[in-house]
């Protein structure tokens, strides 16, 4: 018997919380139900870490299948629905699966197990919604339910975890659960989004394919089981199939672009680390023994050289589908095969890590375009700082020897990255150039084509119906191997004013020109590779250098005097051709008689250099 310290009578007996006399309570509880779930719901988690908790208790539950379904109004969410075909929970397990710190697994830090506080999926529920409702069913029992509700709880209507009830899911969920084993989780009256509906629905594939692509490829870097998993998880978010997010850019196994470049992963680094004496004294008390030490593997990409080059980090469309982004520029650190922390390191602290300057202070644009992927297994969770929501971060020392291992393979593809841009830059540079000097080589012939506009000649007759936009696409695609939508775009314009437009081309046969008309246009393609243009390209070259050994005026006239007779002959020579009175369709006629000017030309020619010899 006690003395109740409020009014003094000796009523109390042990374990008693409220006084018969003055029924006023007398011993305090350890944590306030109402108080204490609020606080709760402040826990840092974002939608994506939160939606990861239920995710991981699936995937410790050896489901195959999981599914995630988001239903929203117009303006927010209503409510998120988890279902798995796991071996489900009996009616003792679901009774504990929503109070706070029960679990099945809590401190485990074994190589096969996800959780290890028994917090995470209640408090990341908690974080996002008021209401959380579970169902599960194991392969020789009935479904059973029970729920958390935060209203209840803070109004005295529900102070203790609802004893489970038999009742069957709600019918519109039964395609994300398994028929004969799985779970169901609910989580209703939203409150917890941050992130916009299509933000989320954007970003989530990304996200959990990145976390899980082990599970999802259900094998280590080296071909090794994980987890003793039998099969591949397969994980589904709004109805899609999710496929693996690689952060190196090297496996190809179900990646969302299979026919993408692979990138360069280069050898292996691991480190062996001390087991913390706190693990060790944790594991002895659950009845077994933790290791010594621990390995913890690196593996470091740099990514495709098709990739690397200024700007492709503002190309969105390509980049943000494959997660290339600015967490991109840091580490994926992973726990037993399940990433819990994406991106750079703070560089508050990352610059104050031994080896400070050294070029690598922090993290920088550039460092996109390498990946990098850190793997511990849970003994090391002291070592990693592993917290109640998961996320990473190195201790100091340990911090301090991650930088030194990796800040040679660091600078070494910063190097790469850099040359590759220069590359390129160089490749742009010299384009550039071909493209200047070939609209130095238009302007020969604009005046020719500008005779040619402010000539009357009247009106063209051949295909003058045809629509010019129609037929110039048409025409290019004949010649896009050799002309570019630039050139095409270039000829459009031209054709406001120009009813020519001369280009200097190179094409097989015997034709030293060719033409296409439409619609009152024509384009004169001259073929450069042609005997005529190279032998006349070769006597006006004579006269770039007044000083050369070939410079002789008088000769190129004489020269060019006897060529354009030739050409005059070879074209009556063509005309020659044709039997009397032969019927042909224009376009039949013309292309005719153009092959057979060109031919005749270069017979021509190629004799008038065996008299020269």
């Amino acid at each position: 018997m006690e003395e109740c310290r409020n009014c003094g009578v000796i009523a109390l007996f042990e374990g008693q919380k409220v006084c018969h006399e003055c029924k006023k309570q007398y011993r305090k509880d350890w944590m306030h139900p109402s108080q204490g779930i609020k606080s709760m719901m402040k826990n840092k988690f974002t939608e994506f870490t939160a939606f990861c908790e239920v995710i991981d208790n699936s995937i410790q539950a050896g489901a195959t299948n999981v599914k995630v379904k988001m239903e929203t109004s117009s303006t927010d969410i209503v409510a998120m629905a988890f279902g798995d075909d796991g071996i489900g929970m009996d009616a003792e397990t679901l009774e504990g699966c929503l109070s706070i710190g029960e679990s099945s697994r809590y401190g485990d830090q074994s190589e096969d197990g996800l959780g290890r506080f028994g917090v995470g999926m209640k408090f990341a529920a908690l974080n996002q919604a008021r209401r959380c409702s579970v169902w599960s069913k194991t392969l020789e029992g009935e479904w059973m339910f029970t729920y958390l509700d935060v209203d209840e709880i803070s109004s005295g209507s529900l102070p203790n975890c609802p004893i489970p009830i038999q009742q069957d899911p709600p019918a519109h969920y039964s395609n994300l659960h398994g028929k004969d084993h799985g779970t169901l989780v609910l989580w209703e009256k939203y409150y917890g989004r941050k992130k916009s509906i299509a933000m989320i629905s954007k970003e989530a594939p990304i996200y959990l394919g990145r976390t899980y692509r082990y599970f999802i490829w259900n094998e280590g870097p080296n071909g090794e089981s994980i987890l003793k998993r039998k099969n591949p998880l397969r994980l589904f978010f709004g109805g899609e199939e999710l496929h693996a997010v690689d952060p190196l850019y090297a496996n190809k196994n179900n990646n969302r672009f299979p026919d993408d470049p692979p990138a360069t992963v280069w050898a292996p680094m691991k480190l062996i680390w001390p087991v913390s004496p706190d693990t060790k004294k944790d594991t002895e008390e659950l009845g077994r023994k933790a290791p010594d030490e621990s390995e913890i593997r690196i593996r470091f990409s740099i990514l495709p050289d098709e990739w690397l080059w200024p700007g492709q980090a503002n190309v969105t469309e390509f980049c943000e589908p494959r997660g290339i982004t600015k967490e991109s520029t840091g580490f994926s650190i992973l726990r037993n095969y399940r990433e819990v922390f994406f991106g750079p390191i703070n560089g508050n602290v990352w610059r104050h890590v031994k080896p400070k300057g050294q070029g690598w202070s922090r993290f920088e644009d550039l460092d996109r375009w390498w990946g990098c992927e850190i793997m511990f297994d849970a003994w090391l969770d002291d070592r990693f700082d592993v917290s109640n929501v998961k996320g990473a971060t190195p201790t100091e020392k340990l911090m301090e020897t991650i930088k030194k291992t990796l800040l040679p393979s660091r600078q070494t593809a910063t190097e790469e990255i850099q040359t590759s841009h220069s590359k390129f830059r160089a490749s742009k540079k010299k384009e550039e150039d071909r493209r200047r000097k070939e609209a130095d080589e238009r302007r020969k012939h604009q005046e020719a084509e500008d005779i040619a506009a402010n000539s009357p000649t009247g009106q063209h007759h051949l295909h003058s119906d045809k629509d010019v936009d129609e037929a110039l696409e048409e025409w290019s695609e004949d010649r896009k191997d050799y002309i570019t939508k630039e050139e095409i775009a270039a000829i459009k314009n031209d054709f406001q004013w120009l009813p020519f437009r001369i280009e200097e081309t190179s094409f097989p046969g015997s034709k030293f020109f060719d033409s296409a008309h439409f619609g009152g246009k024509a384009i004169i393609e001259l073929n450069t590779t042609h005997i005529f243009f190279e032998h006349v390209h070769n006597l006006l070259g004579s006269l770039d250098d007044p000083e050369g050994e070939d410079y002789d005026p008088a000769e190129v006239v004489e020269q060019m005097r006897l060529v354009i007779t030739l050409m005059i002959v070879a074209y009556a020579r063509a005309e020659a051709n044709f039997d009397e009175g032969l019927m042909l369709k224009a376009e039949t006629f013309i292309d005719d008689f153009r092959s057979y000017w060109g031919q005749f030309l270069t017979t021509y020619l190629h004799k008038m250099k065996e008299d020269e010899n």
